[in-house]
């Protein structure tokens, strides 16, 4: 995909083989690696070179380790697991070494983190308010005061990070929402700034040819800012959450 264009420039190109699932699937800053989380039912965490040599497993253990996503300068890959009962996010580097855990969130902990642009931040998903948490990565987590983005629209049932604005001052996100002439709630992109400001909804579309709604989720900022790709899917495709 050519960011300037907004065209592809060549057929895909298969990265794994074989009949394993993957997912989550995200491409380091330098291009040269790609993180992956396999399926279930053993959820582990991988990273592989761009052309899928060098398969490399992270993390082994019963626990669900799952959304890896690499830091701006590549040295660290975030996710989260259950591994001490609870959801929370973890960091470990690519070679597999210095595993630690960065929250420590009550409840239901949290889930599906992400980098902003220079480090110094983290979104990630609180499931059980509905709320967009944000913290710094670099400090443990005692010395943390966490802000709270709490999801505008009171009838959303998810509000998801997923990427920041390369110039950081946005954050991409899932929602689930109504909407009209929908069957259902749909999965919509919106975007927020990081102080809970300026909350909007980008254009969906429309249900397809066969009254099929139409989702979109997933969006991924390109690294100049110009673009949002989007996973765009039925309700009958069955994605991955």
């Amino acid at each position: 995909f050519d960011p300037a264009s907004g065209q592809t420039t060549g057929p895909p190109a298969a990265v794994t083989t074989g009949t394993r699932e993957w997912r989550s699937v995200g491409a380091s800053p330098d291009g040269q690696w790609v993180t992956l989380a396999s399926g279930p039912p053993l959820e582990d965490v991988y990273v592989a070179r761009s052309d899928g040599s060098g398969l490399r497993q992270l993390t082994k253990d019963p626990a669900y380790d799952r959304v890896p996503r690499w830091s701006p300068d590549g040295t660290h890959i975030a996710f989260h697991s259950n591994r001490d009962g609870v959801q929370q996010i973890w960091a470990i580097k690519p070679d597999g070494s210095e595993l630690r855990r960065l929250t420590n969130y009550p409840n239901q902990g949290l889930r599906s983190a992400v980098w902003s642009p220079d480090g110094a931040r983290m979104a990630a998903f609180d499931q059980t308010a509905f709320k967009i948490i944000i913290f710094d990565p670099r400090k443990s987590w005692e010395q943390q005061a966490p802000e709270e983005i709490t999801a505008p629209l009171p009838d959303k049932t998810q509000c998801v990070p997923e990427s920041w604005s390369p110039d950081g001052s946005t954050i991409a996100y899932n929602a689930v929402v109504p909407e009209a002439g929908a069957t259902g709630d749909v999965f919509r992109i919106h975007l927020i700034d990081p102080d809970g400001s300026n909350d909007r909804q980008l254009p969906g579309p429309a249900p397809d040819r066969l009254g099929r709604d139409v989702h979109e989720n997933w969006p991924v900022y390109s690294p100049d800012g110009r673009w949002i790709l989007v996973h765009r899917w039925h309700l009958a495709d069955q994605p991955d959450p």
